[in-house]
């Protein structure tokens, strides 16, 4: 096929579809998950409020720097590999904020930020033209999961604090489900 394209992926719809929500829902952990603990982050590292909002808007920024290059991307590479590429550095990032110290924040958060930004903006294009009878499904599916998983990284955060003995384990917990989501994907 044309432009990197591969065939749609085999097996179940449904099977397909619970990839894509997986996916989904670790999209928007890595933004949701820090702004409950950012009290105690600021408090740990010394982080001025200046530094503290350059942590939380680098993921946003990624969106805006990063999004525009993914046609060109899915036009040379495989849009399935893209988003089981984009879903294991979103592990790797989220895993890295917890390593301790500013600069593993900061480059965590930037490389799950700049994995979402990408993968984020491949799957709707991977509905669209692998999957025309159900794009619009999927495209519901993965709207969901996205709210979803923002709301559940927000509300789980500050128990997680509590419950792991602090941020940086709250934080990087968020790998474990997007690497589950990463390796189902990959599947």
């Amino acid at each position: 096929m044309a432009g990197g394209e591969t065939p749609a992926p085999r097996g179940s719809g449904l099977a397909f579809a619970a990839a894509v929500v997986l996916v989904s829902l670790n999209m928007r952990t890595v933004f949701a998950s820090l702004p409950p603990l950012l009290e105690d982050v600021r408090d740990d590292l010394g982080l001025s409020a200046t530094v503290a909002g350059l942590l939380t808007a680098g993921p946003v920024l990624c969106f805006g720097a990063l999004a525009p290059i993914v046609p060109r991307l899915v036009s040379r590479r495989p849009i399935e590999r893209i988003v089981g590429v984009c879903a294991a550095l979103t592990a790797l990032g989220a895993g890295l904020r917890g390593v301790g110290g500013t600069a593993p924040l900061f480059a965590g958060t930037i490389l799950a930020g700049a994995a979402v930004a990408v993968a984020q903006t491949a799957l709707p294009a991977l509905f669209s033209t692998r999957f025309p009878g159900r794009g619009g499904s999927l495209t519901g599916a993965f709207s969901m999961s996205l709210t979803l998983g923002a709301a559940a990284a927000s509300g789980a955060a500050v128990p997680l604090e509590r419950a792991l003995g602090g941020w940086r384990a709250a934080l990087a917990v968020f790998a474990v489900p997007a690497a589950f989501a990463a390796v189902v994907w990959l599947a």
